[in-house]
Parts: C-alpha cells; structure tokens; sequence
C-alpha cells in the first residue's frame, strides 16, 4: 500500500522530471498483467531504447494505479459506412492537467492512407478543435510528427495536433473535436481513431483509453464468384457466392434470388440468406477452361468467377494468405506481431501466425507459421516454419535453413522480386508467397492485393503443401500456372543435367502480354505473345525497382510516382485504356484532344501501364513521352538513401523503331535506373499459353528456374523455383 501510494506520487507530482531508469524485463512482467494495454505501450516498452523507458513506466503506473488519469472519450454520430465521408464529433474530459505547451491529438490509422487536416474547411478529413466556453484557452492547430503502433512502422508521420495556449486544460474540462468529411475506411470491422496527450510542452505522448468504432457495409454493388481453379474431370465440386459492396466487404443480402449460369446455360436460381452463399453440386465433363456467372434476376448486378481448368487427374489449386484474414480463401490466417502481442492479447486471439519483429540490426523479421509461445520468442520454436518477409530483410548470417522454407516475393501492390532471388542465390530452397497485408499505407481501399496459390496431390493439406514449396504467387488474380523444369515441379530439387527443359501452361484471367524464363535471377529466355509490329495498339508500361540502394541489406526503395503525358506526332490518338489502373486514388488515365494523353500512376517493384489506340502509323511519325518533377515516397526511411525527387523526363520514340519491335527507355532517378518499355502490341492476346523453353547453357554448382507470367491487364505471377543441382543445407 505504501509503495503504491509512493508510486503514485512520484508519477503525478513530477510528469516532466526524469525518474530512475526503467527496466525492461520488470515493466514487461507488469504489462503482461493487464488486459487490454494500448498497443503503443507494448510496442515502447518492448522496442524503445533504454533511455525513453521511463516514459512508459510513466504510462504504465497510470495505467496499474489511477487509470482514470489517462481520460475519457466519447464518440457521436455512428454508426460508419465504410467508404463514406461522414461528421464525427468526439469528446476528450483529461484526467490531469495539460499545460500550456501541452499537446491533445486525434488521429487516424496509419495504414488508412489518410490523415486528419485543419486547413481548408472543405476538403476531407477537416478537423476542428474547441475547449468548453468555461475553458480560458485556445487550441492551435500545429504539425508534429507521430510514431507507433498509430503513427506508422518506420518514420512516423506528419500529423495535426493541437496545442494548448494560454490557461491549462485542467482535469475533468471537456475539449471537443469535430471532423468534417471523415474519410471511412472502405473495410468493414473494427477502427479506432485515438486520443493521445502531451500534458506539458516537450513531454511524450500518453494515449487515452481505447474505443472500438465499428464500420458496416456499404450497399450490394457486385457479386464475387470463387470456384477452384483445377479440377478432375466429373468431378463434383461447389462455389461461393460472395454479395459484397463497392470494397469487398460482405453485405446483406438485398436481392431475393440469384441466377447461376455455367459456359452461358442456364443451371439454378438460388435465394441467398447470409452475404456467403455456397452452390452445390457443379460438374464439368468436358476439359479446359470454364466459368461460372452468377447475377440477379434483372441482370443488373453480376459475377463471373475465376476460370476453373478441367484436366484428368486430381491434383488442386488452392488459394491462401498467411497473415491477412479473406473471407474468399481456402485458407487464411491472421498474424500479429510480436511486437504489439502480450500473452492475454494472444490467447483472446485464437490460433493465428506471427511476425517476428526483428530490425535490420536483429537480422530481419520473419512470419511464423504457428501459435506463439509463452516467451515469444522463435528460439524457442525449433519446428515451426518461417517466412522471410522484405520490409526488414533478414541477416543471411542468423538463417536457419531448416526452418526458414519461404519467402514473401510480393505484399499487398508491391513486389520484391530482388529479395527472393537474394535467398535463393544465397542456396536456401525456397517457395515463394505473396500477402494482401503490407507494411505502407493503402491508398484508397479498393485495390488487389498478392495471393498465394498452393498446388496439392490428392488428398493433401495446405500445410503440406507449404512445406512442400509448392506455391506460386498472383498481384491479385486467380492464373492457373503449371511449370516444371525436366518434369520436375516449383519447390523441388532434382540432379543436374546439361539440358534442361522448362515447360508448362498458364490459364490467365486476361490476355497474357509475355512469359519470362528466370534462370539465377536473369530472364534467360521469354515468350511474348501480345507482341504484334502490325497492330495500331500501342501500350506504354512503366516499372521501377523496389530494391534497397546498391543491393545493401537496407530498408527497400519506396514506391515512386509517374505523372505526364504521351503524344503522338503524325497521326491521331483515337482510344486510350487502361485495363490495370485499379486504384483510382493515384491511377488515372484520358485523352486530351486528338494526338495527347494524360496519366498518372505509380509503381513499387511492379509494372503499369496503358493502351493508346493510333489512328494509322507512318515511319516518320513520333511518339513524345513526357515526364513530370515528382518525387518517391516517404512512407520507408532507408538507412542508405532518402527517398529522391524525380527529374522530368522527355522521351521521343519513332514509330520506325516501334514497328521492328518493342522499345525500352531507361530513366535515371538518383542511382537507380527506371524503365519505359514502348511496344505495339495485340489487344486481344490469349488468356491460354503453353510454354517450352530449353537451356543449354553451361551449369553450375547449382541453378534455378522460374517462370514470371505478365498479363495485359498488369497482373503479374510467379512460381516458387525448380533448383538443379546443389544440396539443401542440412
């Protein structure tokens, strides 16, 4: 009781005096007794460095002793409709005095994409901040910068705080905010919009008590159709009918009936009574490719489903994403991190996977596959596999190659190609996955997301499959790929050969522009089969890496912006299309008069691009690329590099170069080499391909091969590696 009040004490009465230095083990110890501690507080006291330990003690004390000194808030005018811009009112009552040169802030999400603005009334996310009439005090709106658990994983970011001038904020005083055009999340579930305080000028943050809000759906806009992607012949499988809003979120059911029609024949009505509805009984006698529409009565809203292959035998494709929950899966698992888990925090969760949160400095973070243990700590998990993740790429020094089977080659609408091939030229075997879960902010909710296909024999679980390295990864869609290099499949290790045959198929979902051969982490060979110097069709297509400076072990490069505009010379411009522009917050394209086209895009080791119809081409015309001053951005702060500013860039292409075939530019942006790639092309290329590379050329110790498929709608998918040769670590 003594010691309590002493604690107690010496918390309120000197917020701003420094204390005896805290201990890590001890204030964890604490932490792990409380229920529900702010994830900002588990992340301090497990990440900070030891001289900002005694702020979390601070934090904690509260939180033991006299948790009504954090505050109170409420909420107004739920409930929330995801996507929507609504006015929020929310009340702050302190528990303490805050002091002139004290700090209150609401903030947002940081993966939102979105943060709170108090400078121009009519834009979104407007807010306001007023102290009660009682109160003798201003708020002044003023920009600081906010890391954590709500602020953001690597620099934090700049967000609106309001600062207290004049009399104190005392204890129990109302301030209130309110927030015009809130910008809601497109996904439905739960989202939190806290309140931190700074009680004194130049003291840290304490956050208020949690409050869960909860977003619901929008409307029915589209209907989603999931079927397998292979499968026997008369073989008896079932859909899922998923009715969802304009984000994919599951909605109510709105429509008494549905029709379910198979290659264009009519096979049931059925009356849905929750959003996910499965349909039984559906069979294919005849092989190839097949879809499944399902629409409403009227016809006004429908879906059609991935194509499903029909072959003899009985092997599958499956669907999954390891750390990121989806309704439309096989399979699909949350993962927390380590660094925001304490034991009652885990248990409340369930069966789920984990990050290892380890910094470049620690050797990397890594996925889990598998519960948590009472420590956390992955030493103490010898049997549980791992997957190597490239936001904080691992230390090839602190891998054991026993445990460490995949690796993440794309996470949400970034890809990280040159990470997988790190590993894999370092020898570890390895299968690759892809993950709608990403750690930089969406902007915008509606975009697709990585997936991770895992192909399976008869009666095999998905888990084997994974340990297996069977898999190959999507951007977002549903390809069927088959490949295999001297009929080996992805994952495996054969013997070596001086001849080695790479052959398969792939069932897109649209029109296949190329198939690369990948031998060592070089394109050794490519199909392109949308390629076509008789066409009229010209597509302009825009990559840069995502790949850290000077191939350091260092935070990637950030994604980059494209903003210009093309122009045709000698001819007119009579269409323009952008298949993959799914984004529309940072995606867009239009004609603008008859020879010019304005776009703006951006890219994160992937490709966009889009189609430009010419009215005739003559040799001595030119196409005119140009680039606007832009800028990377700031989301990741690599150790090596800051993220750059964009030249502007002119680039002129004669139609003379473009009919002998494609034309590739590179752009130079601060030690990195971007690329344009101008080509003619088939609109109408086919979404079915088979393959059949041979290389001879002289091997090594040990090779590997994969194939990279790149559709016309800027879907891109690659195979886990065939290794030839070589030896799997023992």
């Amino acid at each position: 009781m003594i010691r309590s009040f002493l604690l107690t004490v010496l918390l309120f009465s000197s917020m701003s005096a420094p204390s005896i230095a805290a201990d890590r083990g001890t204030l964890l110890n604490r932490l792990y007794q409380l229920n529900n501690p702010p994830p900002d507080l588990i992340a301090g006291i497990k990440t900070s460095a030891p001289q900002n330990l005694d702020h979390y003690a601070q934090w904690l004390e509260a939180l033991q002793l006299q948790p009504e000194w954090l505050g109170q808030v409420r909420y107004r005018n739920e409930p929330l409709v995801a996507g929507s811009r609504q006015t929020l009112e929310v009340s702050f009552r302190p528990g303490t005095d805050i002091e002139p040169g004290g700090r209150i802030l609401l903030t947002t999400g940081w993966q939102s994409g979105s943060s709170l603005q108090a400078t121009d009334p009519q834009s979104g996310n407007y807010i306001r901040a007023e102290a009660g009439e009682s109160i003798a005090t201003d708020l002044m709106p003023v920009s600081t910068r906010f890391k954590g658990a709500f602020g953001g994983w690597f620099n934090g970011r700049v967000v609106t705080a309001f600062e207290v001038t004049g009399a104190p904020v005392r204890a129990g005083e109302e301030v209130s905010f309110q927030i015009r055009n809130l910008t809601v999340p497109g996904q439905a579930g739960p989202m939190y919009l806290p309140v931190f305080f700074s009680p004194g000028p130049g003291q840290d943050w304490f956050g208020a008590p949690l409050v869960e809000l909860m977003v619901r759906p929008g409307e029915l806009n589209r209907i989603q159709v999931v079927g397998p992607s292979r499968l026997g012949r008369n073989q008896t499988t079932s859909i899922k009918v998923i009715l969802e809003d304009q984000f994919g979120n599951p909605t109510s059911v709105t429509t008494p009936a549905l029709d379910v029609i198979v290659d264009g024949a009519f096979l049931s009505r059925i009356n849905p009574v929750d959003a996910v509805t499965t349909v039984e009984g559906i069979q294919f006698s005849e092989p190839g490719r097949h879809l499944i529409e399902v629409r409403t009565g009227g016809g006004g809203t429908r879906g059609q489903s991935n194509p499903i292959v029909v072959q003899s035998g009985s092997r599958q494709v499956l669907w999954a994403d390891l750390h990121n929950n989806n309704h439309s899966l096989d399979y699909s698992a949350s993962a927390l991190h380590d660094s925001y888990l304490t034991p009652s925090i885990w248990q409340s969760a369930g069966h789920a996977n984990w990050v290892s949160d380890a910094g470049l400095k620690q050797g990397g973070s890594r996925l889990i596959l598998g519960n948590w243990t009472r420590t956390g700590s992955s030493i103490d998990l010898p049997d549980l596999p791992q997957v190597a993740l490239p936001f904080y790429p691992i230390d090839l020094r602190s891998v054991d190659a026993n445990r460490l089977q995949l690796v993440e080659i794309a996470s949400g609408d970034s890809a990280f190609e040159w990470y997988a091939n790190r590993l894999f030229k370092a020898g570890f075997r390895l299968g690759v996955t892809g993950s709608a879960s990403s750690l930089l902010p969406p902007i915008g909710p509606d975009q697709s997301s990585a997936l991770t296909a895992v192909m399976l024999e008869a009666g095999q679980s998905i888990e084997a499959g994974l340990k297996q390295r069977a898999t190959y990864v999507t951007s977002g869609n549903r390809a069927v790929i088959h490949a295999s290099v001297n009929g080996a499949l992805p994952g495996r290790r054969i013997a070596s050969s001086q001849s080695r045959s790479v052959s398969g198929w792939v069932q897109g979902t649209a029109g296949i522009e190329r198939i690369d051969l990948i031998k060592n982490g070089e394109v050794v060979d490519t199909l392109n089969v949308a390629g076509d110097t008789q066409s009229q069709i010209l597509k302009v297509s825009m990559y840069s890496s995502s790949s850290p400076y000077l191939g350091q072990r260092d935070f990637p490069r950030n994604g980059r912006e494209w903003i210009g505009y093309v122009k045709a010379s000698g001819t007119n411009i009579t269409e323009v299309s952008a298949p993959g522009f799914r984004n529309s917050t940072r995606q867009a394209v239009a004609q603008n008069g008859s020879s010019r086209v304005d776009f703006i895009t951006w890219t994160h080791g992937t490709e966009s691009s889009f189609m430009v119809t010419l009215a005739n081409l003559v040799e001595e015309g030119v196409v005119e690329l140009n680039l606007r001053a832009g800028h990377e951005d700031g989301d990741i702060v690599p150790a090596l590099r800051t993220s750059a500013v964009i030249p502007a860039d002119r680039q002129m292409v004669p139609i003379f170069d473009l009919l002998q075939g494609p034309v590739e530019r590179r752009v130079k942006v601060n030690g990195y080499e971007d690329t344009i790639r101008f080509e003619l092309v088939n609109q109408d290329a086919p979404d079915y391909m088979t393959f059949n590379f041979t290389d001879m050329s002289p091997e090594s110790v040990e090779d590997y091969y994969y194939i990279r498929v790149q559709q016309m709608d800027d879907y891109r998918a690659w195979t886990s590696p065939v290794f030839v040769g070589g030896f799997d670590a023992p």
